[in-house]
């Protein structure tokens, strides 16, 4: 198994999450972060052709994510609603391991 999906409550609150894994003797601990960017809206960008505007966003995040800390590894990119003004994008900083009984 890869993966586990653990749901959080959220109280708009908390940007960072904590979490503690032990598999055998290995503890492995995992801290996420959600981050919100400025998603381009389609009045922002070339009216063209919708392959533009398609392009043009893509470019945008690509940049965002660039120029992120690098400490931090992105995992997932939430799907934008329709017209939203926001994109969410979830990382996971660099892990670090302890090995304890």
């Amino acid at each position: 198994m890869k993966d586990l999906t653990i749901p959080i409550p959220n109280d708009g609150n908390t940007d960072r999450v904590e979490v503690q894994v032990k598999v055998g003797a290995k503890r492995i601990q995992y801290d996420f972060r959600v981050e919100s960017f400025p998603w381009l809206s389609d009045e922002d960008i070339n009216e063209e052709i919708n392959i533009t505007k398609s392009f043009e966003k893509i470019d945008h995040l690509k940049k965002l994510i660039r120029e992120y800390n690098n400490g931090w590894e992105l995992i997932q990119i939430f799907t934008p609603r329709p017209k939203a003004k926001n994109i969410q994008l979830l990382f996971r900083q660099k892990k670090s391991v302890k090995n304890k009984g």
